[in-house]
């Protein structure tokens, strides 16, 4: 991706110029079956005995997207592996029985045009009928790009295959998928291939899903350590696609030496491009999580996406040789699992980069296993805690974006806007919501969008809300600045601690609401800690109908809890997880005396124990 890695097509021309001469001009002589194509068939065998035609979560793949190699040298970063060795870890880890494999495609011309010009498409439809002289000599042409005769093909199966799984998401056939493709995407420019790319996957499937089936609102997280232009580039006027990308920058020395945190958009899409661009190595999980809680998961629930999008590359992981970075796999599943929180499940992830095998192959896993509803392993705390660099990277990127957005109040400028008090939102508000948001994806008509009405640069919103004093130090943490903001709010009363261990803190729910009365009913006398779902015996995620107190699986695990509350309109749900009540008729979370009793029970049922003593003349019967 970087020039370096262009090297290995520029570095010792000699020597390819004796190779190609060895070769027929019209094509490379017929060789006996390569060891790749023996694994690939071998694998192919395995993987066709797994599949489960019932699950919410799809993944898609074909080993032809493997024809596309380097003819010219086996050194490549960018090789056919990348897609085999994740495939080969999600059968051992028995990940793939619980999949469903979606069936791949080719993308058609018709679909590729809507990001790509003819002429593009025209030059990649010509190079089945190359010699490998003329082959070479267009790669050369381009900017850190190899062609061979199959690499046409493998790029229609990466982005038709793109297409398949948004029509089975969009149709509501699956919740959410992954999609093990290659060539990666987001290089790509309108007009020619760029950086390993061929066709712009995701921007082809953003337009798929907006012209077919009319969604109005996409979030693009890039991940990837080199910054998606292409994906910027053919998004930058058009608000409904919020393209956001953490990357390495290094103040415009880091390939491709785009990604400025200034650029927001222009015209019609300004404060839609978010560019967090990390001016240095090493950057870890501390940095992307701490991004994420900043900026992207406070700007994705304004903006309330239909869909997201993830260009996972992991070449931001711990291990890779182009990126330099420490990203792990836990933290990849992390991210995912927030993203889950801010479109109702709807989540589909595209791989992009990524050169080291295990890097990515446990990277895929760990977002596969969260996609299907397990929870994310933990972080090792060391690894939690962001670098100044990071900080600062953030600050510049939230300065750039804030003008735009009326909820990202501490990083406005004073000349800006009278500073507002922010609520204090904790990683398991988010995890929560990703289980319990149920609406449909049309639920949120554009015209009453609220991004559709954020402030212009030079006129941001004033809310009537309460002044206080911002935190100073630059580099203060997530929890520190919400202790920060509790000591100075006279309303820090209403925060609520929720441990003993004074690091967690959550958004108080609401204290009453008018399904308590209707809904909460007396708890029997015991509740199970683990109980499976009356419908399909899963045992993952547990909720009880405090209505009927039938246990229920939750949204993304098989959405039995949520069918069983519009079916018998029980709207008040308890979670087996956390002791945490839902309304669906509020869309909140809810804490009255009534619940009480209910919560109680649930605690003796998980540690044996009460969690605190109540008069159960207090709690409200029917």
């Amino acid at each position: 991706m970087d020039q370096d890695s262009k090297g290995s097509l520029q570095g010792g021309e000699d020597d390819i110029a004796d190779r190609i001469s060895k070769m027929s001009l019209h094509g490379t002589p017929k060789k006996p079956k390569s060891d790749l194509k023996r694994t690939s068939e071998d694998l192919n065998s395995k993987l066709a005995q797994y599949n489960d035609p019932n699950s919410r979560t799809v993944v898609v793949y074909d080993l032809d997207m493997a024809l596309h190699k380097n003819i010219f040298s086996r050194m490549h970063p960018e090789r056919p592996e990348r897609i085999v060795q994740p495939l080969r870890l999600l059968v051992e880890s028995r990940l793939m029985s619980r999949l469903r494999t979606v069936t791949s495609r080719e993308v058609t011309r018709d679909e590729a045009l809507t990001v790509h010009t003819p002429e593009h498409w025209n030059f990649l439809e010509m190079l089945k009928g190359m010699t490998n002289r003329d082959l070479y000599k267009e790669g050369e042409e381009l900017d850190s790009v190899y062609l061979s005769n199959d690499s046409f093909r493998s790029a229609k199966l990466a982005a038709g295959s793109l297409l398949a799984i948004t029509e089975e998401v969009l149709t509501d056939r699956a919740m959410n998928g992954v999609a093990v493709i290659r060539p990666p995407g987001h290089h790509c420019k309108a007009e020619k291939p760029m950086g390993f790319c061929l066709l712009g996957n995701v921007p082809i499937a953003c337009k798929f899903a907006m012209e077919k089936y009319g969604v109005e609102r996409i979030l693009i997280v890039d991940w990837d350590v080199h910054h998606g232009n292409g994906t910027q580039d053919m998004f930058l006027e058009d608000r409904r696609i919020f393209y956001m990308s953490l990357h390495r920058h290094d103040h415009g020395y880091f390939y491709p030496c785009t990604g400025d945190p200034n650029v927001v958009g222009t015209g019609d899409g300004v404060g839609y491009n978010l560019n967090i661009a990390w001016n240095e190595s090493r950057k870890g999980d501390g940095d992307y999580l701490q991004a994420f809680y900043d900026l992207i998961l406070p700007l994705a629930s304004r903006y309330q996406p239909q869909l997201v999008f993830i260009s996972a590359g992991f070449d931001s992981g711990l291990g890779d040789p182009l990126g330099n970075c420490c990203v792990t796999s836990e933290c990849y599943g992390i991210m995912t699992q927030h993203l889950m929180s801010v479109c109702k499940g709807k989540v589909i992830l595209a791989l992009e980069g990524g050169y080291n095998l295990t890097t990515v192959s446990e990277g895929i896993k760990a977002c596969c296993s969260v996609l299907l509803g397990d929870y994310p392993n933990h972080i090792d705390p060391e690894n939690c805690v962001p670098s100044p660099g990071g900080i600062e990277s953030i600050n510049t990127a939230g300065e750039k974006i804030a003008p735009y957005w009326d909820n990202l109040v501490r990083f406005r400028k004073p000349e800006d806007e009278r500073p507002v008090k922010e609520e204090a939102v904790s990683i398991h508000e988010y995890q929560e919501e990703s289980r319990n948001n149920h609406s449909s994806i049309n639920n949120h008509p554009a015209t009453n969008h609220p991004a559709n009405n954020h402030p212009p640069a030079n006129n941001p919103v004033n809310q009537p809300t309460e002044t206080v004093s911002q935190p100073t130090a630059e580099d203060l943490s997530f929890e520190d600045r919400v202790m920060a903001e509790m000591a100075e709010s006279s309303n820090a009363k209403e925060i609520v601690e929720v441990s003993e261990e004074p690091q967690v803190f959550a958004v108080h729910p609401k204290t009453w609401c008018e399904h308590l009365a209707e809904h909460v009913r007396p708890a029997p006398l015991e509740l199970s800690a683990n109980p499976p779902c009356t419908v399909c015996q899963d045992s993952a995620e547990s909720w009880f109908c405090l209505t009927c107190y039938q246990p229920f699986c939750s949204r993304y695990v098989k959405e039995h809890g949520l069918l069983h509350a519009l079916d018998a309109t029980h709207l008040m749900t308890l979670s087996m997880s956390d002791l945490s009540v839902w309304c669906y008729g509020c869309d909140a979370y809810v804490h009255n005396e009534v619940l009480l009793d209910a919560k109680n029970k649930g605690h003796m049922a998980k540690f044996g124990e009460p969690a605190v003593k109540i008069e159960l003349a207090a709690i409200a019967e029917d």
